[in-house]
Protein backbone atom coordinates (compact mmCIF):
# COMPACT_ATOMS: atom_id res chain seq x y z
CA UNK A 1 0.00 0.00 0.00
CA UNK A 2 2.99 2.33 1.08
CA UNK A 3 4.37 1.37 -2.45
CA UNK A 4 1.39 2.78 -4.63
CA UNK A 5 1.12 5.87 -2.18
CA UNK A 6 4.50 6.94 -3.22
CA UNK A 7 3.64 6.90 -6.92
CA UNK A 8 0.54 8.26 -6.95
CA UNK A 9 2.32 10.95 -4.93
CA UNK A 10 4.94 11.63 -6.98
CA UNK A 11 2.61 11.43 -10.03
CA UNK A 12 1.09 14.14 -8.03
CA UNK A 13 4.28 16.41 -7.55
CA UNK A 14 5.00 15.99 -11.51
CA UNK A 15 2.20 16.84 -12.34
CA UNK A 16 2.61 20.06 -10.04
CA UNK A 17 5.09 20.94 -11.26
CA UNK A 18 4.88 20.70 -15.28
CA UNK A 19 5.27 23.75 -16.72
CA UNK A 20 7.54 25.43 -14.22
CA UNK A 21 11.05 26.03 -14.15
CA UNK A 22 12.30 27.57 -10.83
CA UNK A 23 9.45 29.54 -10.27
CA UNK A 24 8.91 30.47 -13.85
CA UNK A 25 5.68 29.48 -15.60
CA UNK A 26 5.94 28.24 -19.45
CA UNK A 27 3.10 26.73 -21.27
CA UNK A 28 2.51 25.21 -24.39
CA UNK A 29 -0.02 27.61 -26.30
CA UNK A 30 -2.31 24.72 -27.54
CA UNK A 31 -2.80 23.84 -23.42
CA UNK A 32 -4.94 27.28 -23.70
CA UNK A 33 -8.82 27.52 -23.53
CA UNK A 34 -10.49 29.67 -26.05
CA UNK A 35 -13.07 32.53 -25.48
CA UNK A 36 -14.79 35.08 -27.32
CA UNK A 37 -12.12 38.26 -26.96
CA UNK A 38 -13.40 39.75 -23.64
CA UNK A 39 -15.40 43.52 -24.46
CA UNK A 40 -16.97 44.41 -21.33
CA UNK A 41 -14.96 46.98 -19.46
CA UNK A 42 -14.97 45.77 -15.97
CA UNK A 43 -13.65 42.21 -17.28
CA UNK A 44 -10.48 43.62 -19.26
CA UNK A 45 -9.82 45.91 -16.35
CA UNK A 46 -9.50 42.93 -13.80
CA UNK A 47 -7.35 41.35 -16.32
CA UNK A 48 -5.12 44.68 -16.65
CA UNK A 49 -4.15 43.69 -12.68
CA UNK A 50 -3.75 40.22 -13.64
CA UNK A 51 -0.24 39.13 -11.89
CA UNK A 52 0.56 37.07 -15.14
CA UNK A 53 1.72 38.44 -18.44
CA UNK A 54 2.60 36.27 -21.09
CA UNK A 55 5.50 36.41 -23.75
CA UNK A 56 5.77 34.34 -26.77
CA UNK A 57 8.29 31.95 -28.43
CA UNK A 58 9.02 29.29 -30.36
CA UNK A 59 10.79 26.18 -29.27
CA UNK A 60 11.03 22.84 -31.33
CA UNK A 61 8.28 23.99 -33.85
CA UNK A 62 5.86 24.56 -31.02
CA UNK A 63 4.19 27.92 -29.41
CA UNK A 64 5.06 28.13 -25.84
CA UNK A 65 3.59 31.15 -23.58
CA UNK A 66 6.36 32.14 -20.44
CA UNK A 67 4.81 34.32 -17.49
CA UNK A 68 7.50 37.46 -17.99
CA UNK A 69 6.18 38.67 -15.01
CA UNK A 70 8.88 36.39 -13.18
CA UNK A 71 11.89 38.43 -12.42
CA UNK A 72 14.37 35.92 -14.17
CA UNK A 73 11.60 34.60 -17.10
CA UNK A 74 13.66 35.81 -19.96
CA UNK A 75 16.29 33.82 -18.93
CA UNK A 76 14.21 30.63 -20.61
CA UNK A 77 13.76 32.42 -23.78
CA UNK A 78 15.61 30.63 -26.18
CA UNK A 79 17.48 34.18 -27.99
CA UNK A 80 20.64 35.29 -28.54
CA UNK A 81 22.81 35.99 -25.76
CA UNK A 82 25.99 38.53 -25.24
CA UNK A 83 29.68 36.98 -24.31
CA UNK A 84 30.70 37.92 -20.75
CA UNK A 85 33.59 39.94 -22.09
CA UNK A 86 30.71 41.92 -24.08
CA UNK A 87 28.38 42.26 -20.88
CA UNK A 88 31.10 43.36 -18.42
CA UNK A 89 31.81 46.23 -20.73
CA UNK A 90 27.94 47.64 -20.85
CA UNK A 91 27.06 50.62 -18.16
CA UNK A 92 25.05 48.63 -15.39
CA UNK A 93 21.44 50.39 -16.63
CA UNK A 94 21.90 48.84 -19.86
CA UNK A 95 23.05 45.17 -17.87
CA UNK A 96 19.33 45.93 -16.51
CA UNK A 97 17.49 47.43 -19.46
CA UNK A 98 18.88 45.59 -22.68
CA UNK A 99 16.24 42.41 -23.97
CA UNK A 100 17.63 39.21 -24.24
CA UNK A 101 16.69 37.96 -27.63
CA UNK A 102 14.76 40.38 -29.63
CA UNK A 103 17.21 43.07 -28.14
CA UNK A 104 20.45 41.60 -29.49
CA UNK A 105 21.44 40.92 -32.70
CA UNK A 106 24.69 39.28 -33.60
CA UNK A 107 26.16 40.71 -36.87
CA UNK A 108 29.04 40.00 -38.94
CA UNK A 109 30.89 42.33 -36.65
CA UNK A 110 30.03 41.78 -33.37
CA UNK A 111 26.36 43.08 -31.61
CA UNK A 112 23.52 45.40 -32.42
CA UNK A 113 22.09 45.95 -29.01
CA UNK A 114 18.72 47.31 -28.18
CA UNK A 115 18.06 49.15 -24.78
CA UNK A 116 14.84 50.49 -24.27
CA UNK A 117 14.13 52.52 -20.88
CA UNK A 118 10.60 54.33 -21.60
CA UNK A 119 10.01 57.68 -20.90
CA UNK A 120 14.19 57.98 -19.94
CA UNK A 121 14.86 57.24 -23.46
CA UNK A 122 16.70 54.74 -25.46
CA UNK A 123 19.79 53.88 -27.60
CA UNK A 124 20.96 51.30 -30.39
CA UNK A 125 24.51 50.74 -29.26
CA UNK A 126 27.29 48.34 -31.40
CA UNK A 127 29.97 46.48 -29.72
CA UNK A 128 32.55 44.41 -31.22
CA UNK A 129 33.20 40.27 -30.51
CA UNK A 130 35.45 41.11 -27.64
CA UNK A 131 33.88 44.07 -26.05
CA UNK A 132 36.88 46.51 -26.42
CA UNK A 133 35.16 48.29 -28.91
CA UNK A 134 31.74 50.25 -29.08
CA UNK A 135 29.44 53.16 -30.23
CA UNK A 136 26.35 54.88 -29.91
CA UNK A 137 24.69 54.24 -33.38
CA UNK A 138 21.48 56.37 -32.53
CA UNK A 139 18.88 57.31 -29.96
CA UNK A 140 16.12 54.64 -31.08
CA UNK A 141 13.97 52.75 -28.47
CA UNK A 142 13.96 49.23 -29.70
CA UNK A 143 11.06 46.78 -29.28
CA UNK A 144 12.47 44.31 -31.97
CA UNK A 145 14.68 43.65 -34.60
CA UNK A 146 14.15 41.56 -37.84
CA UNK A 147 15.78 40.32 -40.33
CA UNK A 148 14.29 39.92 -44.08
CA UNK A 149 15.93 39.56 -47.85
CA UNK A 150 19.44 40.32 -46.30
CA UNK A 151 18.78 43.24 -44.46
CA UNK A 152 18.40 44.33 -40.74
CA UNK A 153 15.13 46.38 -39.59
CA UNK A 154 13.54 47.07 -36.21
CA UNK A 155 10.54 48.80 -35.03
CA UNK A 156 10.90 51.38 -32.07
CA UNK A 157 9.03 53.66 -30.32
CA UNK A 158 7.53 54.98 -27.22
CA UNK A 159 4.19 54.36 -25.27
CA UNK A 160 3.64 57.14 -22.15
CA UNK A 161 0.81 58.43 -20.63
CA UNK A 162 -1.05 59.58 -23.91
CA UNK A 163 2.08 59.22 -26.10
CA UNK A 164 2.12 56.47 -28.72
CA UNK A 165 4.82 56.70 -31.44
CA UNK A 166 6.64 54.65 -33.28
CA UNK A 167 9.21 53.94 -36.52
CA UNK A 168 10.14 51.26 -39.00
CA UNK A 169 14.08 51.40 -39.61
CA UNK A 170 17.08 49.54 -41.26
CA UNK A 171 20.00 49.28 -39.97
CA UNK A 172 22.84 49.43 -42.80
CA UNK A 173 26.78 49.97 -42.99
CA UNK A 174 27.79 52.52 -44.17
CA UNK A 175 31.97 53.15 -44.52
CA UNK A 176 32.87 50.27 -42.18
CA UNK A 177 30.30 51.84 -39.48
CA UNK A 178 26.54 50.81 -38.33
CA UNK A 179 23.85 53.54 -38.72
CA UNK A 180 20.54 53.51 -38.29
CA UNK A 181 18.05 54.84 -41.43
CA UNK A 182 14.36 55.97 -41.44
CA UNK A 183 11.71 53.92 -43.59
CA UNK A 184 8.86 55.01 -41.94
CA UNK A 185 6.60 56.46 -39.05
CA UNK A 186 4.63 54.11 -37.84
CA UNK A 187 0.61 55.26 -36.49
CA UNK A 188 1.64 54.40 -32.98
CA UNK A 189 4.55 52.67 -30.51
CA UNK A 190 5.12 49.04 -31.30
CA UNK A 191 5.77 45.93 -29.31
CA UNK A 192 6.16 43.43 -31.83
CA UNK A 193 6.73 42.04 -35.31
CA UNK A 194 6.66 38.93 -37.50
CA UNK A 195 6.07 38.33 -41.37
CA UNK A 196 3.37 36.23 -42.99
CA UNK A 197 2.70 34.37 -45.78
CA UNK A 198 2.82 37.47 -48.12
CA UNK A 199 6.39 38.05 -47.51
CA UNK A 200 4.91 40.73 -45.86
CA UNK A 201 5.52 42.45 -42.30
CA UNK A 202 3.34 42.33 -39.53
CA UNK A 203 3.37 45.34 -36.81
CA UNK A 204 1.60 44.77 -33.64
CA UNK A 205 1.62 48.54 -32.15
CA UNK A 206 -0.07 50.12 -28.97
CA UNK A 207 -3.87 50.34 -30.74
CA UNK A 208 -3.49 48.32 -33.71
CA UNK A 209 -1.97 45.55 -35.74
CA UNK A 210 -0.82 46.39 -39.21
CA UNK A 211 0.71 45.19 -42.49
CA UNK A 212 3.63 46.21 -44.22
CA UNK A 213 5.66 46.08 -47.38
CA UNK A 214 9.78 46.71 -46.66
CA UNK A 215 8.41 50.50 -48.66
CA UNK A 216 7.42 50.97 -45.48
CA UNK A 217 3.07 51.47 -47.21
CA UNK A 218 0.88 49.89 -44.74
CA UNK A 219 -2.62 49.10 -44.43
CA UNK A 220 -5.10 48.58 -41.41
CA UNK A 221 -5.54 44.36 -40.01
CA UNK A 222 -7.39 45.20 -36.96
CA UNK A 223 -7.87 48.43 -35.68
CA UNK A 224 -8.37 48.99 -31.80
CA UNK A 225 -7.52 45.43 -30.56
CA UNK A 226 -8.30 44.82 -27.03
CA UNK A 227 -5.34 46.20 -25.45
CA UNK A 228 -5.47 49.21 -26.90
CA UNK A 229 -4.07 52.27 -25.53
CA UNK A 230 -6.01 54.80 -25.17
CA UNK A 231 -8.26 53.06 -22.75
CA UNK A 232 -8.03 53.00 -19.82
CA UNK A 233 -7.41 49.05 -19.51
CA UNK A 234 -4.32 48.42 -20.68
CA UNK A 235 -3.55 45.07 -20.70
CA UNK A 236 0.34 45.57 -21.85
CA UNK A 237 0.94 43.41 -24.67
CA UNK A 238 4.62 42.39 -24.68
CA UNK A 239 5.31 39.94 -27.49
CA UNK A 240 3.88 38.78 -31.31
CA UNK A 241 4.33 35.71 -33.42
CA UNK A 242 2.94 34.10 -36.73
CA UNK A 243 2.97 30.60 -37.28
CA UNK A 244 1.09 29.52 -40.47
CA UNK A 245 -0.90 33.05 -41.11
CA UNK A 246 -2.16 32.76 -37.07
CA UNK A 247 -0.88 35.87 -35.73
CA UNK A 248 -1.16 35.39 -31.41
CA UNK A 249 0.13 38.38 -29.13
CA UNK A 250 0.53 37.54 -25.77
CA UNK A 251 -0.16 40.26 -22.84
CA UNK A 252 -1.94 40.42 -19.46
CA UNK A 253 -3.88 37.32 -18.45
CA UNK A 254 -4.54 35.94 -22.02
CA UNK A 255 -3.35 35.97 -25.49
CA UNK A 256 -5.11 36.88 -29.07
CA UNK A 257 -5.33 34.38 -31.41
CA UNK A 258 -6.16 36.40 -34.84
CA UNK A 259 -6.24 34.83 -38.17
CA UNK A 260 -4.71 36.70 -40.88
CA UNK A 261 -7.19 35.06 -43.62
CA UNK A 262 -10.32 34.88 -41.95
CA UNK A 263 -9.65 38.09 -39.12
CA UNK A 264 -11.38 35.78 -36.81
CA UNK A 265 -10.14 36.75 -32.77
CA UNK A 266 -10.07 34.87 -30.11
CA UNK A 267 -9.43 35.25 -26.89
CA UNK A 268 -7.07 32.11 -25.19
CA UNK A 269 -6.49 32.17 -21.67
CA UNK A 270 -4.81 28.87 -19.49
CA UNK A 271 -8.00 28.97 -17.00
Amino acid sequence: MKKYFYIISLVCFTLHVMGQENGVTIVPINTFHSHPVPTDSLIIHKFAWDTTSWTLFVKDGQILALNIDHPNAREYVPADTLPLQVIEQLWNDEKIDYKKGNGILPVDDGYLIGIDQGEWGGRILWYSKDGKEKYKISDDQISDFIRKDGHIYAIEGLLHTYTSKGSFIELRKINSKWVSQLVTKLPFAPFGIAINSKNNFVIGTSNNIIEMRKDGHYTILCDKPVWNAFDDNYLDPKSLLIKNDILYAGMKKGVLRYDLRTKEERWLMRD
